[in-house]
């Protein structure tokens, strides 16, 4: 602990509780084999894109700052800010 008092307690904040997608997929873990939960940080740029592309997994994303504009096929555009968390 520092000089002149306590180490100050640790802290926690959910970011997300959720039992489907974004697009409404329900979560699930495989029935056979390991599951594999894998985390990343992926840096945008101003006015950078990923393309149009697919997942064969749910995602999970957690802006850190700035913001980002996602297009969900059949489901439309939708700008996710700083602080905002999604599956």
């Amino acid at each position: 602990p520092p000089t002149g008092g306590p180490a100050p307690r640790p802290t926690s904040r959910t970011l997300l509780e959720a039992t489907t997608t974004v697009a409404g997929e329900t979560l699930s873990l495989p029935r056979e084999g390991e599951a594999l939960v894998t985390s990343q940080v992926v840096t945008l740029g101003p006015g950078a894109s990923t393309r149009w592309h697919r997942h064969g997994v749910p995602t999970w994303g957690h802006i850190l700052s700035g913001e980002v504009e996602v297009e969900y096929a059949g489901l439309g555009r939708r700008t996710l800010k700083a602080g905002d968390t999604l599956m």
